[in-house]
């Protein structure tokens, strides 16, 4: 900038009102107010003219230092004691952190993502470096033994809490307000602030994890959409506020001996309202811009985390999820490779890097088998979703539920063929259902799969289940979760949804009810494939 010129930073009301993000004033005004002084025009001349002129500059100087501090008070940044209070005082839920950051980048155009606001959180993380969630984990502090006999992944997804959908909270959305650009669109910058906030605030909190850590579970995957990292002109995300939500749950899990995977939920130009990441054409990505972008997303996570407080917490890292079905498994392949380059570029001590999780992409386990074993730290990840397939909605009652027994165990067959291959495999998303009546694509219902034999309004009363239905669901999760540890393990979608109206997604209100295992007691069904191989 000019010489004579000084940068102030502008408040975080401007900022939030999308005006410039610099205030300019003129250093020459300061250096001539400063430089005025009552001796300044003195003379030698007559004593009642030299006073006459004191009194004048003194006059003087008082009005130009009480304006000047007055327009510095009302342009100063704003403290987080003044967001605080603000936020309070209109009704809304405080963020405690100063918001929107400063966002900087480093020389090559990566974000540098702001550590967690210690005025948002104060923790003690080497209170909690020996805790452990399970007996089957190691303390927190020493690496995941991943892909090793005795200890597979038994964690749950946070869908629904930094990255919205309407299957867990369906009251954000409307056919007309589906995703959320269009909900933060819709609502403004202010408003879409204060509700956005206010759900990452209330939907999940440090009782989740504490929770989690007693139903037996040592891992926990937690969505993001890119603009916790970085937002541009003309998207309408709630920039960055979700970055500080993220660092606090991490270091809740850390508090229960869980890991964390950090998912890279949303990528930029994701234009499908029911892919939830990634929008591939025929030539891979859309377009290089935002794939390049994607990568400098990719390269700012591996960079925040590769800090002592973050390794072995944050043990595996997502670069995209649920790739479109429209691409080149080569173009997807060589965008995965970059990837996994990008973050192991950040670790000098590859004991410290993340494992990288790479989605299948429903393209087949065999087909990324080569790519995996030429990455030392890389882990496949399989949705493991049978509701939409065709056979299983056509059939009738009395044929479902073998059918889906037996896919499951088929599942079981080639999570173990993964690891004969030394292809550690896990399942990111899967769930104990057995139809569509929980709507998970509720926006746009003309992907619905018909279901003769779905009764929905009874199938969703979970109050009113009965002991036959709670033990088949059971059973089902069982057989799954034994099919999953064949490989690496496996993450439940999800832990949960608003006011539980997705019961068989729910987790949380599957443990608490019986048709979901308890994992610290011993499950029932862990040998059925295994005889049913046998027969």
């Amino acid at each position: 900038s000019n010489e004579d010129e000084e940068i102030i930073p502008i408040s975080t009301d401007e900022l939030l009102d999308n005006k410039t993000t610099e205030r300019v004033i003129p250093t020459r005004i300061i250096k001539e107010i400063s430089a005025l002084s009552p001796t300044a025009t003195e003379n030698s001349g007559n004593a009642l003219r030299r006073n006459w002129w004191k009194l004048l500059m003194a006059f003087i100087i008082t009005i130009v230092v009480i304006t000047v501090g007055i327009y510095f008070l009302a342009k100063r940044p704003r403290s987080k004691s003044d967001e605080s209070n603000n936020n309070n005082s209109s009704g809304n839920e405080t963020t405690n952190f100063n918001y929107p950051p400063n966002v900087t980048y480093d020389s090559f155009y990566i974000p540098i993502l702001p550590q967690l606001d210690s005025s948002f959180m104060k923790i003690d993380n080497s209170t909690f470096d020996n805790t452990k969630s399970s007996l089957n984990s190691p303390p927190i502090n020493q690496e995941y033994p991943y892909g090793q006999a005795g200890y597979p992944i038994r964690g749950v997804n946070l869908d629904g809490w930094l990255v919205l959908e309407p299957l867990i909270v369906p009251s954000f959305f409307s056919p007309d307000a589906p995703d959320e650009a269009s909900v933060a669109k819709s609502l403004g910058p202010d408003a879409a602030k204060t509700k956005f906030i206010k759900h990452y605030n209330e939907f999940v909190n440090e009782e989740d994890f504490k929770k989690m850590s007693e139903f037996g579970l040592n891992h926990v995957r937690i969505q993001i959409g890119f603009w916790a990292i970085e937002v541009l002109e003309g998207e309408s995300y709630v920039p960055y506020a979700s970055w500080q939500f993220l660092l606090r749950g991490i270091n809740w899990a850390r508090k229960y001996g869980l890991r964390v995977f950090v998912d890279l939920h949303k990528v930029p130009d994701d234009k499908g309202i029911l892919r939830k990441v990634g929008n591939f054409n025929d030539n891979g990505l859309n377009g290089l811009n935002e794939s390049q972008r994607t990568l400098r997303h990719i390269k700012a996570l591996a960079n925040f985390f590769n800090r002592d407080n973050y390794t072995h917490v944050t043990s595996l890292l997502g670069p995209i999820d649920e790739t479109n079905s429209k691409f080149v498994v080569g173009n997807l392949s060589e965008f995965y490779n970059r990837s996994y380059q990008n973050i192991t570029a950040s670790y000098n001590d590859s004991s410290r890097q993340p494992y990288v999780v790479l989605d299948e992409a429903q393209a087949g386990f065999s087909t990324w088998w080569t790519l995996l074993k030429s990455l030392n730290r890389a882990i496949l990840g399989s949705h493991s979703w049978f509701i939409y397939n065709k056979e299983f909605s056509s059939a009738n009652s009395s044929d479902y539920e073998k059918l889906i027994l037996s896919w499951s165990c088929e599942q079981k067959t080639n999570f173990f063929s993964n690891a004969n291959e030394n292809v550690k495999t896990i399942a990111t998303e899967w769930a104990a259902v057995v139809n569509d009546c929980d709507h998970m694509h509720a926006i746009d219902s003309s992907i619905l799969l018909p279901c003769s034999t779905c009764k929905c309004d009874s199938d969703n009363d979970w109050r009113n289940w009965n002991q036959t239905k709670k033990d088949s669901l059971l059973k089902l999760a069982e057989v799954q979760m034994d099919a999953y540890e064949s490989g690496s393990g496996w993450f439940y979608w999800t832990w949960k949804t608003e006011n539980n109206h997705a019961p068989k997604f729910d987790y949380k209100l599957g443990v608490e009810n019986g048709w979901i295992p308890d994992l610290k007691k011993n499950r029932t069904s862990t040998s059925f494939c295994d005889s049913r191989n046998a027969n």
